[in-house]
């Protein structure tokens, strides 16, 4: 019985080792399928991670490549606009674009019907605070026909964030790539948000639709706070749908991505349960097949943890990747070329950068990739295939700039990649694209200046030279040395330069460099001085450079000062003659200012000296017609009439040129009729006719603006100008509107100006075809007069003349509107008798008082003649009750009396205004300006018998 018993414990107790060693290896093999489970999971949740980083980096880009636009630095809404909707018309996945400020929206691409758009003032304060992107949580709003996830970019200006763009995406985009990423079976993956929301799900399980769905378990965020979830695994009690996981959270999101098994999806099988309870029978069989079985699972781990691992170091490069292209104005990629020759890019980062700085629609690094590809120009295209081909057989470095056309644009671009090979064949390149436009436009820039640079130095044969302040090394160029005459083999050094400059301006040359160095001046250094050549040479140089600066504030400290140099020997001595010969000129021009002064002060003093006799005689002759009765006799009385009426016209002229040139002559502008000077011009209608010709005078109701005295004296001397020079046919006076000018032309029948004598005529004493002087043509000064007006009145006068047929004069008169004017009552120029008025004289010149008293009284006044105050004024008290009607006074009496003066006195003696003329003979602006001033009227010696009688009339029915 014993040994029947003893039989099978013997027996379990050598079956017990085998039973225990089962129970160990079952025991471990669980572990290490749970080990392997838990290693997938961590896989696949990783893997979930790292897809659904990417897809929302990948949005981001866009949405920064948008904001970047540049209708966003002015605001042009209009213009970002369709830019915004093309963009959305490409992105399927995105619903909305909308643009706010901090204080309301500025665009929508799509406004609701009704109602806001959902806006988070939260996630709104947070992108403009953080200056970064921002990715919201899950909205659900009526006006969206799915949930959306909204994510927010920064406009960022000048460093100042002034509005939040904001893209709203499909959240089932989400749930699409989950579902891309998970493996068969019976796998699930799942989206939270911040607030632990679900919005992305996909597995074999999917719920029901329209049934909320599960959220996970509340351990998986134990003990991690409300916001963020660190990675670690779950499993979740029977009855809840999920059975064990891993979560993860996001790096650009913050949010959470969860992989699971479903409960009874996975376990460690029955078989370690089968080994135990089939008894020791087996054990060595199960033992066996348990390490061979925990062997494979130990190496299965292992390749997992090793898969895991090149994961993980591929996740950290492409994350690394990403983090750099995204500050990266280009793009990185991977290039395989396969055994069989195809090639393919399996990594390519975003390129809205690159695509930014090209100017070309942004829509993925792929697309930008093809289309660089093609719009590669054809040498471009050859060097790219050269330098893979070589690359691939060296395995050096793939280092190419090449140039595309985008847009009828020419681009340059930078390809460096690292080279390796393959196990299988194939050739890696990994390696940046970068645009490099803008350096190769510098590189040619200075190129180019640099050669500017040296052709303007050769030609302008300036020097060059840098002094080094920090090392007080001087460099100097070929043609510096030159100038100076330093051997290319002498060092140069500052104390070379300073040995060169002439000792009267060192001292200011030192004070120029020191001033150009000082930290708060401008830097500039602008010299000229002589220096001595090593052969005893004196030269003048120009110096003209600029102080380069390091630091600010109190650090600030220049330490280079660069410039030109160059030989100005020659312009100083030019300097100097000009401002010997400006010196002379300026000695000229005092002197002939002296002589004009002295040509003018003696003409002042002899005009009313010469006008005296000939004012007698142009008096007196008239007068002695009538008591002259022998035909003989009045032949010899009209002979010195007419040598009388010459003098006087003749002193007339030179006088009123002497004035012209003293700038004694003042215009008077007023506003006018041209029919007042156009009336007074039929005083040439005798002389034409006696000459046989016809003057024709238009009518004209314009009114212009000048001086009337003036604009009749030119036309005057024009009309008698053409009177002189035709012998038979007519002149017309003609006026007509050209713009806001009246052009008034005199023209004629005569015989025309020789093309050789039109830039002569204007000036004085020129005659056409009288090179004999008859006097009865005149003195050719008549055009010259009318020049001196023309300026002094600046109303342009002009000729047209056709030689043999006539010529026209022209002046151009400024019109004014007629309406505001208002004509004043113009006194008649008839002649009327004196009708015994009684008229008092004064003048201190016998000759020209006895012949004034005789016209006087022929003329029918009551004369009481005086040479002085004193004499005017006994004689008011010697005749009782006498009261002139009128008075005549020479302006310059004796004894420095003025004939206003007298009128002065005689007004105060009697208390009556007694209408009054001044006569006078001067020339100076003072003296004319005083009578003006006065109010009377004033009469130059000397007058026509005629304008004197009219004068006469006129002030007497003025004052009647």
């Amino acid at each position: 019985m014993k040994i029947r018993l003893s039989l099978p414990i013997a027996m379990l107790t050598a079956a017990l080792p085998l039973l225990i060693f089962a129970i160990v290896v079952a025991g471990l093999y669980i572990r290490e399928q749970g080990r392997s489970r838990d290693a997938t999971l961590r896989h696949y949740a990783e893997r979930l991670q790292l897809a659904v980083d990417r897809q929302v980096g990948n949005e981001i880009e866009a949405l920064k490549a948008l904001a970047a636009s540049p209708e966003l630095d002015t605001l042009d809404l209009a213009n970002f606009g369709e830019h915004a909707r093309r963009t959305l018309d490409q992105r399927r996945d995105w619903l909305d674009l909308i643009l706010v400020d901090r204080d309301r929206k500025l665009f929508d691409t799509r406004p609701p019907a009704a109602g806001t758009r959902p806006a988070d003032a939260d996630d709104l304060r947070t992108a403009f605070d953080l200056a970064r992107p921002f990715v919201g949580n899950l909205v659900t709003s009526s006006d969206w026909p799915e949930p959306v996830i909204v994510i927010r970019v920064p406009v960022v200006r000048g460093g100042e964030v002034r509005q939040v763009l904001a893209a709203v995406v499909r959240a089932g985009v989400f749930a699409d790539l989950l579902r891309d990423q998970l493996p068969r079976g019976n796998w699930q993956a799942a989206a939270f948000d911040v607030e632990h929301r679900l919005f992305a799900w996909a597995g074999a399980a999917l719920p029901e639709p329209g049934l909320p769905l599960p959220a996970p378990p509340t351990s998986a965020w134990a003990g991690l706070g409300t916001d963020t979830i660190a990675p670690g695994f779950f499993s979740d009690p029977p009855g809840s749908p999920w059975y064990e996981g891993f979560a993860i959270p996001t790096q650009l999101a913050n949010w959470t991505i969860v992989a699971a098994i479903p409960r009874g999806a996975a376990g460690p099988g029955p078989a370690p349960v089968i080994l135990v309870m089939g008894g020791g029978v087996l054990a060595a069989i199960l033992a066996g097949l348990l390490a061979f079985s925990v062997g494979h699972t130990i190496y299965r781990r292992r390749a997992a943890e090793r898969a895991l691992d090149v994961l993980a170091t591929e996740r950290a490069i492409e994350t690394r990747l990403a983090d750099i292209s995204a500050n990266l104005p280009g793009m990185i990629y991977r290039r395989i070329r396969h055994p069989n020759g195809s090639m393919e890019f399996p990594f390519i980062s975003n390129g809205a950068g690159l695509a930014a700085t090209l100017g070309v629609e942004f829509t993925d690094g792929p697309g930008l990739v093809r289309l660089l590809i093609a719009s590669m120009t054809k040498a471009s295209a050859e060097a790219w295939r050269t330098a893979l081909a070589h690359t691939a057989r060296t395995l050096t470095a793939f280092d190419l700039e090449y140039e595309v056309i985008i847009a009828g644009r020419s681009h340059w671009l930078r390809s460096y990649a690292h080279t390796r090979a393959e196990p299988g064949g194939g050739v890696v390149w990994d390696g940046v694209l970068l645009d490099v436009t803008a350096e190769k436009e510098a590189e040619a820039a200075s190129r180019i200046g640099a050669e500017r640079l040296h052709v303007a130095l050769q030609a302008a044969r300036l020097g060059l030279f840098d002094h080094d302040l920090t090392t007080d090394a001087l460099t100097w160029s070929d043609r510096h040395r030159e100038l100076l005459g330093v051997a290319p083999d002498v060092p140069v050094t500052a104390e070379l330069f300073r040995s060169l400059v002439h000792p009267g301006d060192r001292k200011r040359t030192s004070a120029a460099f020191e001033a150009a160095l000082d930290p708060a001046g401008g830097g500039d250094y602008d010299l000229r001085h002589r220096c001595i050549r090593p052969d005893g040479t004196v030269v003048w140089v120009a110096t003209k450079g600029r102080a380069i600066f390091t630091g600010t504030g109190l650090t600030r400290r220049a330490v280079r000062l660069i410039g030109v140099v160059s030989d100005v020997t020659a312009a100083i001595e030019a300097e100097r003659a000009m401002e010997e010969a400006k010196r002379a000129a300026v000695e000229a021009r005092i002197a002939a200012e002296r002589a004009n002064r002295a040509k003018s002060s003696f003409l002042a003093a002899a005009s009313h000296d010469l006008r005296q006799p000939v004012q007698g005689l142009v008096l007196l002759l008239p007068t002695l017609a009538d008591h002259v009765a022998s035909p003989l006799g009045r032949t010899i009385l009209a002979t010195a009439r007419q040598a009388a009426d010459a003098m006087r016209h003749l002193l007339d002229t030179l006088l009123d040129m002497s004035r012209l040139d003293a700038g004694l002559i003042v215009p008077h502008v007023e506003e006018f009729p041209l029919s007042r000077v156009l009336d007074e011009l039929a005083i040439h209608r005798p002389v034409a006719v006696q000459k046989g010709l016809e003057l024709r005078i238009a009518d004209s109701k314009a009114v212009v603006r000048t001086d009337p005295g003036l604009l009749g004296r030119m036309l005057g001397n024009l009309i008698e100008n053409a009177i002189k020079y035709t012998d038979d046919g007519r002149i017309a006076v003609d006026a007509r509107l050209d713009g806001p000018l009246l052009q008034i032309s005199v023209a004629d029948t005569g015989p025309g100006i020789p093309p050789d004598h039109l830039g002569r005529i204007w000036d004085e004493f020129h005659q056409v075809g009288n090179p004999e002087r008859d006097r009865s043509r005149g003195l050719g000064l008549g055009l010259a007069i009318v020049q001196r007006l023309s300026r002094l009145l600046d109303i342009p006068v002009s000729v047209e003349s056709r030689f043999g047929e006539g010529s026209t004069f022209s002046v151009s008169v400024p019109v004014v509107s007629a309406v505001a004017y208002r004509p004043e009552e113009r006194l008649s120029r008839q002649s009327q008798d004196g009708g015994g008025r009684q008229a008092l004289l004064v003048e201190d010149d016998a000759l020209v008082r006895a012949g004034l008293e005789i016209v006087l009284r022929e003329w029918g006044y009551e004369v009481t003649p005086a040479a002085s105050m004193e004499e005017a004024v006994a004689a008011l008290r010697g005749t009782a009750g006498l009261r002139p009607d009128v008075m005549l006074a020479d302006y310059r009496l004796r004894a420095g009396e003025t004939g206003l003066e007298v009128i002065k006195a005689v007004r105060s003696e009697i208390g009556v205004t007694v209408p009054a003329i001044v006569l006078t003979g001067e020339t100076s602006a003072e003296a004319m300006g005083e009578i003006r001033s006065s109010g009377h009227t004033v009469i130059s010696k000397p007058v026509a018998p005629d304008v004197l009688q009219a004068a006469l009339a006129g002030v007497v029915r003025q004052h009647a």
